[in-house]
């Protein structure tokens, strides 16, 4: 983690203010140690995505290297990191504030979702629709809902 720079205007945000930047993708505010405005190198960025990404529930059979869920349950797409357009963007963010190896306190969360640390939870606003699918089928394909 190099090159600390004040907050701008442009900056990417998340549901709680300023996020790290990462090469214009965002990682949660307050996910890192020290992370109002990080720049991360490349291999940084990917080794923390990568990890965070680990974190995320896999759906077999649909192909987890692709999709994961986050702890709501909302779908997210590994290539749409940063992407808060989308309704498979996701970000990451801290869920623990003891001191422990870093990348067991990262998690992925779509990105209308967030963890709520003070109690220890996620908050959920986007979960994944099951609407019309029969119980043991996947929705096919994966699909986000407002919660």
């Amino acid at each position: 983690m190099t090159d600390r720079k004040p907050p701008s205007r442009n900056s990417p945000q998340s549901a709680h203010g300023v996020a790290a930047k990462t090469r214009g993708r965002a990682v949660a505010h307050g996910a890192l140690p020290g992370d109002s405005e990080t720049e991360f190198t490349d291999e940084e960025l990917e080794r923390i995505v990568a990890e965070a990404w680990q974190h995320g529930r896999a759906m077999p059979p649909i192909d987890d290297s692709i999709w994961r869920q986050d702890a709501c349950g909302a779908w997210m797409m590994r290539e749409h990191f940063g992407h808060a357009d989308s309704e498979f963007g996701w970000k990451i963010e801290k869920v623990a504030v003891e001191n422990a190896d870093r990348g067991g306190l990262l998690r992925p969360f779509n990105w209308r979702n967030h963890f709520d640390i003070a109690n220890g939870r996620p908050h959920c606003d986007i979960t994944a629709d099951r609407a019309g699918v029969p119980a043991g089928r996947q929705a096919s394909p994966p699909r986000n809902k407002q919660a």
